[in-house]
């Protein structure tokens, strides 16, 4: 689409890279298609239970990935960070525009917050040995709830020998 003298790509959702040609015409000479085509990187979903780690694998940040020379991609840098939890690099805390090589992908975990559980996510970069993706792309990580076993605290009572006590919900304590 041709806006003020702009041409404005919209990318219809699908997970496959886009391509396209270009033709150039003053009126009187025309220009042979030339043929372009846009790198790609798509979001990244995954779903754990409640107080479980987060694994990643190459594969989930090089199948989101396609690029028309294709380049691998070589690194990642991490734009945002998620809440809830800490992004690591082998057990080491993730920062906002580090670069994770590609031979790291896995060693990136997403440990949560106790007991938390909802959505997260962060947002990534590609970089193909040449450049970075213009686009960021999002990791959702869903974090699904636990029904935890209630744990019941030791308590202590006294009484006097041959007497009885009347157990209430004073006198126990569970979490």
């Amino acid at each position: 689409e041709i806006q003020s003298s702009q041409i404005q790509f919209v990318h219809d959702g699908s997970e496959e890279a886009p391509s396209y040609s270009i033709t150039v015409s003053d009126g009187e000479i025309t220009t042979a298609p030339v043929a372009a085509a846009i790198s790609f990187i798509s979001d990244i979903v995954k779903t754990v239970d409640e107080d479980t780690t987060v694994t990643f694998t190459a594969a989930d940040f090089t199948s989101h990935y396609s690029d028309p020379e294709s380049s691998s991609v070589t690194k990642i840098k991490i734009i945002s960070l998620p809440t809830n939890g800490v992004l690591k690099l082998s057990e080491t805390p993730v920062t906002i525009d580090q670069e994770i090589e590609a031979a790291d992908f896995s060693n990136i975990t997403f440990i949560p917050d106790s007991n938390w559980y909802g959505d997260t996510n962060f947002e990534w970069k590609a970089y193909d040995g040449t450049d970075y993706s213009t686009i960021s792309a999002s990791v959702v990580i869903t974090i699904d709830a636990v029904n935890d076993p209630p744990v019941l605290t030791a308590n202590q009572l006294s009484i006097t020998e041959g007497q009885s006590i009347v157990l209430s919900t004073d006198n126990l304590y569970a979490t």
